[in-house]
C-alpha cells in the first residue's frame, strides 16, 4: 500500500482522480474555443499549436496530481515522475489511437 487507505478509500481516490482528469481538460478547451480553434482541430500557427498540444498533455495529469495531493501526501519526486510518465503515456495513447483509426491525428 502506498497510503493507509481502505479499499473504498482507494476507490474514492480513483474516482476523484478521474473526475479531476476530466475537469482539468475544460480550461484548455475553453481557451482553444476563445482563440477560434474548433473541437478536434489544431491551430495553423506553429507556436499556438505547440502550446495547446503541450497544454493538452499536461492539464489532465496536473489536475490529477493536484486532487490526489489534496487527499493524500505526495512527494516532489512522485510529482516529477508522474508529470514525466503521465505526459509521455498521454502522448503514446494519442499515437496508438491514431494508428488504430480512432483519432484523426496523432498529436
Amino acid at each position: 500500500m502506498i497510503w493507509p487507505l481502505s479499499t473504498g478509500g482507494y476507490a474514492l481516490l480513483g474516482f476523484a482522480c478521474g473526475l479531476a482528469f476530466l475537469v482539468a481538460e475544460l480550461p484548455n478547451s475553453f481557451l482553444k474555443r476563445q482563440i477560434g480553434i474548433a473541437p478536434g482541430e489544431v491551430s495553423s500557427s506553429p507556436g499556438v499549436r505547440f502550446f495547446t498540444m503541450a497544454l493538452d498533455r499536461f492539464d489532465s495529469v496536473l489536475g490529477c496530481l493536484l486532487v490526489v495531493s489534496l487527499i493524500v501526501p505526495v512527494s516532489l519526486a512522485t510529482w516529477l515522475w508522474v508529470l514525466v510518465l503521465g505526459v509521455a503515456t498521454h502522448a503514446l495513447f494519442s499515437v496508438a489511437m491514431y494508428r488504430l483509426g480512432l483519432k484523426g491525428r496523432a498529436m
